[in-house]
């Protein structure tokens, strides 16, 4: 007998925003991946595995075709409102010859319009537009980018005397007007590295969403890049100060990412003071070897889980190191090494991300240590060391177009050295003054960007408990709607009757694969004295928890759930109906098999 099989559309936005269950064949095709993924009856999208067969082959050889834009910054016209200098045409032609495509290109508000809400200045917009049709002649895209920081005359958006949302409003309908129908330009970059603003993320988060709405009421479908908060930093982009763990634009031409910025120093401004071996010691809580390298691939891998988590995509819009210029040949080869590293991690994602190194352009002194081309009389002539990975990793093959909509190729392998003790949950706020009580199982979740294999979980006892109590610890996968669901490991116990950094290991070492899990711990065999653990008091970057349906008092955040009455063996499944909001919890660390 043949079986009928049903068969639902929707972009992939819609299906991970509803991630529903899709009956037992039922096929979910994405209209704008071509993707597609068949039902089990009781699996959430999220977690239903991409359908494999020859169409998805092909389809995947294509978006892998389909790679993402890489370039360079070109600067110098932000570096004063007053004085505006343009770079020289013929450098665009250097750079095209090197095998650049794609320029990013600041300026600053105040030069293009001195007066807000005003007209844009004439002489400013001519050569902005003169520069942007240099570019595009020589076979270059450009980015044009507002290059202030949030602010307006130094005066920081919120602040008395700076500017408005519905100033910055009317600067990007006025730019919009003039660059929508502007074959090179293919980005718009709102503002660069907004920070320290008195309303804080949120206000600007609405602030760019305004801009992007009037932005498209004049019909412009241009990538709009959204800065994040905090200097846009990518190193620190899942801190509590962000408040953009989970993404807040919506878009209707869905052509739009998440920009930020990253530098690799142990500052992260970008200003390289130190020798490599200086800063691979100053990164010695990263393990043993090339501590840098494993800091900056670790950050910018959880960057790219979190882009696919959500489905979206992303622009580095700043990146960059030192060459033998300004640094000393080891470092300088060190450096290089790393960036060769990136720029391929950067590649093999495909239209996922865009990247452009800061930076370069005649106006630059040569002791700066991030230039990547000396000029000749006015003109980029010469490339240094550094240029070397960014010529490496020049575009090639068919260009993606930019949609906001991401269709989430696997992450290739991230690892730690064999026995490295990680924290999944690793809090800014902890405590050893929690107990945890008796028989609650407590949970709270972590996210994997690339496969991981642990063989020991572990908690540090701070203050020993009554004879015999112990902890029990394991791991439950997500439910796909951000609580803990299905049991995936019940490590056993610890005890909890002495001091210590107590371990248990698996009775078969286990591979985590990408996405969300829950860490699990629960006190047992301690009626009357539970052990002191340490603990984590800070919500877990980029996940929703909810306290419950009535009004939150001021100390009602929480950091996961809890069951109680849990006296052996960790539950099969998590209990949803009964689960309770938590405020704190054991700091288990993982042991890297």
């Amino acid at each position: 007998m043949v079986t009928r099989m049903q068969q639902r559309r929707g972009t992939a936005t819609q299906w991970g925003s509803t991630n529903p269950i899709l009956g037992d064949g039922e096929i979910g095709y994405e209209k704008d991946t071509g993707l597609m993924k068949v039902g089990d009856g009781t699996s959430r999208w999220r977690s239903l595995p991409y359908a494999v067969g020859l169409d998805r082959d092909l389809i995947a050889l294509e978006k892998t075709a389909r790679q993402g834009r890489r370039g360079i910054n070109v600067a110098g016209a932000e570096f004063s409102s007053s004085n505006v200098i343009w770079e020289n045409p013929q450098s665009f032609v250097y750079l095209a010859s090197r095998g650049i495509r794609l320029i990013r290109l600041p300026f600053l508000w105040e030069s293009i319009q001195p007066t807000l809400s005003a007209p844009l200045s004439a002489v400013i917009l001519a050569g902005l537009h003169a520069t942007v049709d240099a570019a595009g002649a020589a076979g270059l895209k450009v980015v044009i980018d507002v290059h202030n920081y949030g602010l307006f005359n130094n005066i920081a958006y919120g602040d008395t005397g700076s500017f408005t949302q519905a100033n910055f409003v009317d600067l990007w309908t006025r730019l919009s007007k003039e660059f929508a129908n502007d074959p090179a330009v293919i980005g718009y970059g709102l503002m660069n590295e907004p920070r320290g603003l008195p309303g804080g993320s949120l206000v600007w988060q609405a602030a760019q969403q305004a801009v992007l709405n009037a932005i498209r009421a004049l019909d412009d479908t241009t990538c709009v890049l959204i800065g994040g908060y905090a200097s846009s930093s990518l190193g620190g982009w899942f801190t509590t100060s962000h408040s953009q763990l989970v993404p807040f634009i919506t878009d209707p031409a869905q052509n739009y990412r998440y920009e930020a910025h990253h530098y690799w120093d142990t500052n992260g401004l970008g200003t390289y003071p130190n020798t490599y071996a200086a800063e691979v010691t100053a990164n010695a809580s990263w393990g043993s070897g090339d501590t840098v390298d494993r800091r900056v691939m670790f950050e910018l891998n959880k960057w790219i889980g979190w882009l696919k988590n959500f489905g979206i995509r992303g622009y580095i819009g700043e990146y960059g190191w030192p060459s033998t210029a300004t640094a000393d040949t080891t470092s300088a080869a060190a450096w290089n090494a790393l960036g060769e590293k990136y720029l391929a991690r950067i590649e093999a994602e495909g239209d996922l991300l865009w990247g452009t190194a800061w930076a370069t352009g005649s106006r630059w002194s040569e002791g700066y240590s991030i230039n990547y081309y000396d000029d000749n009389a006015g003109v980029l002539a010469t490339p240094r060391s550094n240029a070397t990975p960014i010529e490496n990793h020049k575009e090639k093959g068919v260009i993606g177009q930019g949609s906001g909509v991401a269709s989430a190729p696997s992450l290739p392998a991230f690892s730690f050295d064999s026995g490295a003790a990680i924290f999944p949950f690793s809090p800014v706020g902890t405590t050893t003054s929690n107990t945890h009580g008796n028989g609650t199982l407590r949970c709270v979740p972590f996210y994997i960007s690339s496969p991981i294999t642990i063989n020991k979980l572990g908690v540090e006892v701070t203050a020993a408990g009554e004879a015999g109590s112990t902890i029990r610890l394991g791991i439950y996968s997500d439910s796909g709607m951000g609580k803990p669901s299905s049991l995936i490991v019940d490590a056993g116990t610890v005890s909890g009757a002495a001091v210590a950094v107590a371990e248990v290991t698996l009775a078969t070492p286990l591979t985590l694969q990408p996405g969300w899990y829950w860490l699990a711990a629960v006190v047992q065999n301690a009626p009357t004295t539970q052990p002191t653990v340490r603990a984590g008091t800070t919500p877990v970057a980029g996940f929703l928890l909810s306290p419950g349906n009535a009004a939150p008092s001021a100390n009602a955040g929480i950091i996961g759930y809890s069951n109680s009455g849990v006296t052996g063996a960790l539950p099969t499944a998590f209990s949803q109906s009964t689960a309770a909001g938590l405020g704190n919890m054991a700091r288990i660390h993982l042991r890297v098999a």
